[in-house]
């Protein structure tokens, strides 16, 4: 199979992957750039700056095909696609059901029963099974809502899988904690201060978001009665692989 690559724009993340499997990756980066808050101007600076820095990525590994994708930022930001030139017209604006069920198909490929993704991204969260799926403005760059006021979906009936820019500080979390409550934990994470986190292998750019995302994966929880929680890396950007890999996307 030839090589195929995906670029991620989130509201806090870029990223990008190329391979031939999503079990072996060939090259794999991210840059925590929090867009989100960002002026018009610099966020493009920054996009324009960091897709041309994969665009050259990607050619020197020889890559033939490539999906851009986009979710809540553009949605609430779409004007950031002006003057965006040459890569506008190559961004898949991602609708909250093609960004769910895209994050839902690549943790799920990896997976021998189904499961419930619970994705906590920079401007958005989305709940997402094989019998549907539920999106929500709430992210861990926005401060409101409050996380405690959301009508949360229904329980989920299958093993959940938390995945998203949330799994770093979970990993750190329940490494540290094993035999702690994940109710107890959550309590204590959201006190920790960023230095804490650093400390706890966690990206410096990063562990501002966690107070945040860790509030909102706890209300979920508690609407939900507790259920036991797994977490996945794999997301979006692994989702808009399994899209290149199937023919969609921009020829290199």
């Amino acid at each position: 199979m030839a090589l195929v690559a995906a670029m991620k724009i989130g509201s806090t993340t870029l990223s990008a992957l190329a391979g031939d499997s999503l079990s072996r990756p060939r090259w794999r980066e991210h840059t925590v750039a929090r867009l989100l808050g960002a002026s018009d101007e610099e966020a493009r600076a920054v996009l324009t700056r960091q897709l041309e820095h994969y665009r050259q990525t990607l050619a020197s590994l020889g890559v033939r095909r490539l999906v851009i994708g986009a979710g809540e930022l553009l949605r609430q930001r779409p004007r950031l696609l002006e003057n965006l030139n040459p890569w506008a017209p190559a961004i898949w604006a991602m609708t909250p059901s093609e960004e769910a069920q895209l994050t839902w198909a690549a943790v799920q490929a990896a997976e021998t029963e189904p499961v419930t993704v619970l994705d906590i991204g920079g401007g958005s969260t989305e709940v997402v099974s094989s019998r549907g799926w539920w999106s929500h403005p709430i992210g861990m760059e926005a401060d409101q809502p409050a996380p405690e006021a959301v009508a949360w979906p229904e329980p989920p009936s299958t093993r959940l899988v938390v995945v998203g820019g949330l799994v770093q500080g979970l990993e750190a979390l329940l490494t540290l904690q094993p035999t702690r409550p994940l109710r107890e934990s959550l309590a204590l994470a959201e006190k920790l201060s960023v230095p804490g986190w650093v400390e706890r292998g966690v990206d410096a750019d990063r562990a501002p978001l966690l107070r945040r995302g860790f509030r909102i994966l706890g209300a979920a929880l508690a609407a939900w009665g507790w259920p036991e929680v797994a977490f996945s890396r794999r997301g979006l950007l692994e989702g808009l692989w399994l899209a290149a890999s199937l023919g969609r996307g921009w020829r290199l």
